[in-house]
């Protein structure tokens, strides 16, 4: 289970799901509203009351610990939302932190940095990572933060990417990936490592 990619949700709260509706939850959801449903299949379930880490996100207040603290209180579900987007269908769900500490300790693709055009090359899409930011995962045990924002848009929370990654040995571990688009977070647990360059090499 590497590389999995998912859509963040806010949730309201649990509500008892159907008798033999083949469901292990349902959830109220809050946040932004999907005008369409994203079919992700994986979603992770945050809590209302941890909505304040958007907005320090969004100003780059948020430090890897309290990210962690943050990823700690949420769940990774597989599911689907209801007919009218509001709620999600969940058949089960696991703590996310505790899963992403494990597949944080197996061994995951490698992929370098083109530092041409200050991006991951990742399958057939790019993920925009300004040359400072790359510079402080190769330098820091453990970063979080803001790895670029889209130039046109100007916002961190109109169009962002961010990034937590522990260093382990010769290489960076993605840890955790988030694609912000007005408030919608598409994430990427645990997809691929940065080789550390040797000494001597340009980064």
């Amino acid at each position: 289970m590497k590389g999995v990619k998912a859509i963040l949700l806010w949730s309201g709260g649990r509500i008892e799901p159907p008798a033999h509706a083949g469901l292990a939850s349902v959830y109220e959801l809050g946040g932004p509203v999907f005008e369409t449903d994203p079919e992700s299949g994986h979603y992770i379930l945050a809590p209302m009351d941890a909505g304040d880490v958007a907005t320090a996100l969004y100003e780059g207040r948020v430090s890897a610990e309290r990210f962690r603290r943050f990823l700690s209180r949420c769940h990774l579900a597989t599911g689907r939302l209801s007919q009218d987007l509001g709620h999600l269908l969940v058949r089960e769900e696991v703590p996310l932190l505790p899963l992403l500490d494990r597949l944080g300790s197996e061994p995951a693709p490698p992929l370098p940095y083109d530092a041409q055009i200050e991006c991951f090359l990742v399958d057939d899409a790019t993920l925009p990572v300004r040359p400072d930011i790359y510079q402080a995962m190769l330098r820091e045990e453990e970063f979080f933060g803001t790895a670029s924002v889209c130039e046109e848009c100007g916002q961190a929370e109109d169009v962002g990417v961010f990034l937590w990654t522990r260093k382990d040995n010769d290489a960076v571990r993605v840890n955790f990936v988030i694609q912000n688009q007005g408030g919608i977070w598409r994430c990427w647990i645990a997809p691929f490592a940065v080789p550390v360059p040797i000494e001597g090499e340009h980064a």
